[in-house]
């Protein structure tokens, strides 16, 4: 029951005791209470959910405005990537052309589309990340695999994409986590990038340079490293109910201006690049898009340039059965001052082949932050259904400028750290307390209405103005200038004062014809409180006493936030744009450009780790390497280049006939090389893709 209900209780046992000083004061308090409910209302009218109106659609703003990482294109926002090249005329994307069904590589991704068959758009990025946590444990099972069927990976998937020597290049990424469910614990963290450059293309140790090594398989090259268990949280560590892991990929240009992606984890201990990996042949790309998101056509192999965060089989294209679960992915990508959520995602990937089965894969959001991930449960058959998770129309946009510099943006409470002056967040529709914390001073921005399909402007000379939301009242505004009802909000509190004098007298003098005292006994001494109570001071509150969670209706800058000022940790600066040569023995950090020794185990700036040197990569015991998306046909093994430049785009290679029996992905058996089905589970050949 809400305070009028309670006053108007006191009000109802007033007139039983006949006195009519309490039923005065009872009604006074409830129309009191009516008029800050008027008043404190005004700006939380609006419906908040997806049903509510919505604007018409525009492309990603923030994700068009890139970091210093990408090269001199950075900025550029194309609606295709008409580049030389020899390929298929561009087509647009539909996500359900790719999977239909489950298994599929369930989680989220965003497709550069607005819908399965809406209007595309394109935005390119320097930096990716997944955040997934686990809020129980999970069980997976597929006896198919033998001593790896307790085993699952989560996969942070791009596509890299760079022009040199007028030919355009493109790279998927992979950075894999491969959980084992039976101990609960992190097997260890490995990294995959294979070349899609066009059909049949290869890859070889002379064209790719880190700590891995390149891999020959029935499906083509590929690289490959893992993570070290000399570098903190690199391998068996455990991972169970609460835990959250970061997975993230940052492409950058090294001091010799070739393209590179430094590879990074985050489970608990700080944050750890486990491999950075360069191009040594493609010094001073003309350009350099970084990680790419379209809708507007697929790449060389028919693959589409989506970002995505998938939870999978442990690899050579294999499938899990989720057998418990209750995981949150959440994927961001680096808008050009801070972390952001795609404004269109869906519940699947359609990079890898490894995918999971019996997911129930939905939407959810953070209540207080408003911040968006895709919630995995265990479901069954009638779950299992590919949908977009949401779109552009369903959430809002917060844009906060005229900043600084390096700060956070809090909302209600959580800090979204940014550079550049400003900062750009995809939010589920609410209302929230807004902040911007730089150079240790927190500015108060507004209690802010985000609607569905909408964007809001802040700035700290203008709060929550300039969108679909209006601002509280300000500490300047006269709060009686208002009406309630469409009578003046002071003729109405006058009338009140009026109302309980009147009320008052009345009852003075109906006590005193009938014989009682006009006031009533004291307690000891005069302005004594009663036995038993103690007078309450604001600078002292009873013992017990807490201020509570959230703020008053109509906060004001200086005291309206329930929650304490955050001054978020500024982030590690860009490196700037260009090649800078170091001095020798030394190597530029891939994170924030600071020059430290090349056997430095960690940058002193931003404090990415490194670790010592890597032995030789070896794959990992019993371990399936990722396979390509779909089987390619081997060209025949070259020499290596004498000299770092091969050309990394030949023409389709023809597919050698083999006599060797094809084995089933799904239970191991034999099969006829021409067989179209196994015959002993069934499973469906032409559905082998990569890994």
């Amino acid at each position: 029951m809400g305070p009028f209900g309670w006053f108007v209780i006191g009000g109802l046992r007033g007139l039983r005791h006949r006195s009519l000083v309490s039923v005065a004061l009872c009604l006074a308090l409830a129309v009191v209470l009516v008029v800050s409910a008027g008043l404190g209302d005004s700006t939380r009218r609006a419906s908040t959910g997806p049903s509510a109106t919505t604007g018409a659609y525009h492309a990603p703003p923030a994700l068009s405005a890139l970091g210093s990482r990408v090269g001199p294109s950075n900025h550029m926002v194309h609606s295709s990537l008409a580049q030389p090249r020899a390929t298929k005329s561009p087509e647009q994307v539909n996500p359900l052309d790719y999977y239909s069904t489950e298994p599929a590589p369930m989680g989220i991704a965003d497709y550069g589309v607005t819908s399965a068959g809406g209007t595309g758009y394109t935005y390119f990025t320097p930096a990716v990340r997944g955040v997934v946590t686990l809020d129980s444990n999970v069980e997976v099972e597929n006896s198919s695999l033998g001593d790896l069927s307790p085993y699952f990976g989560l996969q942070l998937n791009a596509m890299l994409v760079f022009v040199a020597g007028g030919v355009q290049y493109v790279y998927w990424t992979q950075d894999v986590l491969l959980y084992n469910s039976s101990s609960d614990d992190i097997a260890e963290f490995i990294d995959n990038v294979w070349n899609e450059s066009a059909s049949g293309a290869e890859m070889y140790n002379s064209t790719i340079s880190g700590n891995g090594t390149v891999n020959t398989g029935a499906h083509g090259d590929w690289y490959a490293d893992d993570s070290l268990d000399t570098q903190p949280g690199g391998e068996d560590v455990s991972w169970s109910e609460g835990g959250t892991v970061t997975l993230e990929m940052d492409a950058f240009e090294t001091s010799g201006g070739q393209p590179g992606v430094a590879f990074v984890y985050a489970d608990g201990g700080g944050e750890y690049a486990y491999d950075v990996v360069d191009f040594p042949w493609a010094a001073n790309p003309s350009t350099f898009y970084g990680f790419v998101v379209t809708g507007t056509e697929t790449n060389p192999l028919n693959i589409p340039y989506d970002l995505e965060l998938i939870f999978g089989g442990p690899g050579g294209g294999s499938q899990t059965y989720d057998a418990e679960s209750n995981t949150k992915l959440q994927l961001l990508a680096w808008n050009g001052n801070n972390f952001e959520s795609p404004l269109n995602a869906f519940d699947f990937g359609a990079e890898t082949a490894e995918g999971s089965e019996d997911v129930e894969d939905v939407l959810e959001y953070n209540t207080v932050s408003g911040n968006l991930s895709a919630h995995l449960l265990a479901g069954s058959d009638s779950y299992a259904t590919l949908r977009q998770l949401y779109s552009s129309a369903d959430v809002g946009v917060l844009n906060f400028t005229g900043g600084s510099g390096t700060g956070a943006l809090l909302v209600n409470g959580t800090p979204t750290p940014f550079e550049g002056g400003g900062a750009t967040v995809t939010l589920y529709p609410g209302q929230y307390f807004v902040n911007v914390s730089e150079g240790g001073t927190t500015t108060y921005l507004g209690h802010c209405t985000l609607k569905a399909g909408g964007e809001l402007n802040v700035t700290p000379s203008s709060p929550c103005s300039g969108g679909t939301a209006s601002a509280p009242p300000s500490s300047t505004s006269n709060p009686l200038s208002g009406s309630i009802a469409g009578i003046p909000i002071l003729l109405l509190l006058v009338a009140l004062v009026v109302l309980v004098a009147v009320v008052v007298v009345v009852s003075v003098v109906a006590r005193r014809r009938s014989g009682r005292p006009a006031t009533p006994p004291t307690y000891g001494p005069a302005g004594a409180a009663p036995p038993g109570y103690a007078p309450y001071s604001a600078s002292s509150p009873p013992p017990g006493y807490a201020p509570g969670p959230t703020a008053p209706a109509s906060p004001t800058p200086s005291a309206a936030p329930a929650y304490a000022p955050v001054a978020a940790a500024p982030a590690p600066a860009r490196p700037a744009a260009g090649p800078a040569t170091p001095p020798p023995g030394y190597r530029p950090c891939p994170r924030c450009g600071t020059m430290m020794p090349v056997q430095a185990p960690q940058c002193p700036r931003c404090g990415l780790y490194f670790g010592p040197p890597p032995a030789a990569y070896s794959p990992p015991p019993a371990y399936a390497p990722v396979p390509p998306p779909r089987p390619i046909a081997p060209a025949p093994a070259p020499a290596p280049a004498p000299s770092p430049a091969p050309t990394v785009s030949p023409a389709p290679a023809a597919a050698s006939p083999t006599s060797a029996a094809r084995f089933c992905p799904n239970c191991g058996s034999a099969a006829a090389p021409d067989a179209a089905f196994c015959h002993k589970c069934g499973f469906d050949f032409s559905r082998v893709r990569m890994g």
